[in-house]
């Protein structure tokens, strides 16, 4: 399920997800079996598994994340 106003760049892979409203997601990233808040940025080559990524979550680095709830402030 894809919220609106979503930006996805290129080479992204979204599997079995729910991604909220006002979400990018930076070129080369992969999210996998999760759910991605409102107004959430994901980095570019961030690798989400099995994750809950909170509203207005944004890091300026990469992530890789395994069956977590990845909150504000997280790198």
């Amino acid at each position: 399920v894809i919220g609106r106003h979503c930006r996805f760049g290129k080479n992204t892979k979204i599997i079995n997800c729910v991604i909220f409203d006002h979400v990018t997601v930076e070129d080369g990233a992969t999210i996998k079996d999760s759910i991605v808040g409102s107004d959430s940025v994901i980095h570019s080559n961030s690798e989400l598994l099995q994750c809950i990524i909170v509203p207005r979550y944004a890091s300026p680095v990469p992530v890789s994340r395994k069956a977590c709830i990845v909150q504000l402030g997280e790198k």
